[in-house]
């Protein structure tokens, strides 16, 4: 009697030992085909704000199967804009910039590098985006200056805008920046889209 006591309890902890391992796995697979994965922030003393962490890559998967690397002051495919000596073209937007539904190579500033080498200028010429999603001209107008004195040979900045809360100081506060705040009677017009499109090069 006593050994087939014992017997039941070792093979409940066997299926319980099972059933949590199985359950783990599951959740590991799911997790990493399925879900995004965590994306860090962290205080950048040169730029005075938070940036995406620097050395990471971030895995998408909401809206899109992308990965992203993320170098020095959180720019996108590139580990140190800083060591790269060629001119350079700053590309400035929020989420259509940060992009993190598409692989690094089709990201807008890569895709025009990629352009510019097709032209025979990549030798010369570098483009690198600055994007966060939630960003504004408000936050492009302070931190342009940081990035022309931490990034040199700067020649030329184009700004995204993909609709029109992208010029208006409406967007909402949060931890990762201070943005103005203010409830103009234009938010109907939200959806309007328009801008400051990159011609094709």
């Amino acid at each position: 009697m006593t050994y087939k006591k014992k017997n039941v309890q070792y093979i409940n902890i066997v299926q319980i030992t099972l059933s949590f391992s199985l359950s783990l796995l599951f959740i590991w697979v799911v997790g990493y085909f399925f879900c995004n994965s965590l994306c860090y922030y962290q205080y950048d003393d040169r730029l005075m704000k938070m940036i995406h962490s620097p050395n990471i890559v971030y895995k998408h998967r909401s809206e899109g199967i992308a990965k992203t690397y993320k170098g020095l002051f959180g720019i996108n495919a590139i580990e140190d804009i800083t060591k790269d000596s060629r001119k350079k073209i700053a590309v400035w937007g929020d989420s259509y910039v940060e992009a993190h539904q598409v692989n690094d190579n089709k990201k807008m500033p890569q895709v025009i590098t990629s352009k510019l080498s097709n032209k025979g200028l990549g030798e010369n010429l570098i483009c690198f985006g600055v994007g966060m999603s939630g960003d504004s001209v408000a936050d492009y107008y302070f931190d342009i200056p940081k990035y022309e004195q931490l990034t040199k040979n700067i020649i030329s900045h184009f700004i995204v805008i993909a609709n029109i809360r992208d010029i208006l100081p409406n967007q909402s506060t949060d931890i990762i920046r201070g943005i103005f705040k203010s409830n103009p009677f234009t938010n109907t017009f939200a959806n309007l889209h328009f801008g400051l499109f990159l011609q094709k090069i």
